[in-house]
């Protein structure tokens, strides 16, 4: 037997080892009927061993032959009815395509302490979700600043668009961002590179006048008069921000209030914790409620009359990342509003065991602020 490193290329979906080796067996007697060929082989020529096969060149292809294959002593065996040439090879890998998202858009907006990452997708296909990268460097290294995946909000294989805000920056400090998007094979792509850098750009606006707040609560009622006893503005940090097609936003935060810390310390059950508001704005009317059950899930549904037909208006269902393990805020700001027409809102929960309640329906009216000129 001798070997070569040239020959026929391998068949379809086949590759050669590397070097590839073609096997050249002749024989001075004379035999009919089968022969069995065995091969040894070397193991460091391959990627897959366990995927070897065995080729005979029978005209002008190559027939599999292989019989057995040993990758302990490194033989691989045939049986044939002629002698060369014959060639050892391994099935190509699989072709792992990218993941199917087309990014209509990526951009970064730079605040006052913060910097509002928006983008935009034209097509998503078999997407579980984004990652947004971070780096104080324009050639990295990048790490993931969102605490959990940004889940697929698009239908497939239609697009969607989103927000994240990052407030874990420093102003004045110039921030390199990325867009990663993962599908459901769990490949990553990486998307260009966009800088920004916060800056403070006069007075932050007043929250003084947040417009007329309706609450409806899952624990009973405070006696009329009596003082609202959630804590004044409550610290958060926002685990992801998403803008929906409507205009409609969802935000999700850790809650990290006093009353909340108490609560748990108390071994309160979730229900008597669960609360539900609804903000009056300027054209847009915000929904707030709190979930310390991370598990539970939430629909919110809208009617124009309080025993009316209400329906769903978040396009899927609201829930927490699966990698957060605390207490959690939710914020949804519906836009899809007429000012002067009072909205009926109701909080539809489900558990983790199946159960369902609903909590309202809560009015609200939007209305327009007008503007007064300054004297």
């Amino acid at each position: 037997m001798t070997t070569s490193g040239t020959g026929p290329p391998p068949p379809s979906g086949f590759r050669l080892g590397s070097p590839p080796t073609y096997y050249e067996i002749t024989n001075t007697a004379s035999f009919s009927g089968s022969v069995e060929v065995c091969i040894a082989y070397d193991e460091t020529q391959f990627a897959n061993e366990q995927s070897l096969k065995l080729f005979h060149r029978e005209g002008t292809v190559w027939v599999h032959i292989t019989t057995s294959l040993n990758t302990t002593t490194n033989v691989i065996c045939g049986v044939t009815t002629s002698l060369s040439p014959f060639i050892i090879a391994e099935p190509l890998p699989p072709t792992i395509k990218p993941t199917a998202i087309r990014l209509s858009s990526f951009s970064v907006t730079p605040g006052n302490g913060q910097v509002v990452i928006t983008w935009a997708t034209g097509t998503e296909i078999d997407n579980e979700g984004f990652n947004i990268l971070r780096s104080s460097l324009p050639g990295g290294p990048f790490g993931k600043i969102n605490p959990g995946l940004i889940p697929a909000r698009a239908i497939s294989p239609g697009g969607a668009t989103y927000s994240f805000v990052d407030t874990t920056v420093e102003n004045g400090k110039t921030y390199y961002y990325r867009l990663e998007d993962i599908d459901n094979r769990g490949l990553k792509t990486a998307h260009n590179i966009v800088p920004a850098t916060p800056m403070f750009a006069g007075v932050p606006p007043s929250e003084a006048d947040r417009g007329r707040t309706t609450t409806a609560s899952s624990s009973p009622q405070a006696p009329s008069g009596a003082r609202d006893t959630d804590p004044s503005a409550p610290v958060h940090s926002v685990f992801f921000q998403i803008l929906e097609d409507s205009g409609n936003t969802l935000e999700v935060a850790k809650l990290e209030t006093e009353a909340q810390k108490e609560a748990v310390d108390k071994q309160e059950t979730s229900s008597t914790m669960l609360s539900f508001k609804a903000i009056s704005g300027d054209g847009q009317i915000t929904l707030e409620w709190t979930a310390p059950d991370v598990h539970d899930s939430f629909n919110l549904l809208r009617s124009e009359t309080e025993e009316g037909e209400y329906h769903q208006i978040n396009p899927a269902m609201i829930s927490a990342p699966d990698e957060v393990s605390e207490a959690v805020r939710y914020t949804y700001t519906d836009t899809t509003v007429v000012s002067g027409i009072t909205y009926y809102y109701k909080l539809e929960r489900n558990t983790s065991e199946g159960e369902n309640t609903v909590i309202g329906p809560i009015p609200s009216t939007s209305h327009v602020t007008s503007s007064q000129s300054k004297p």
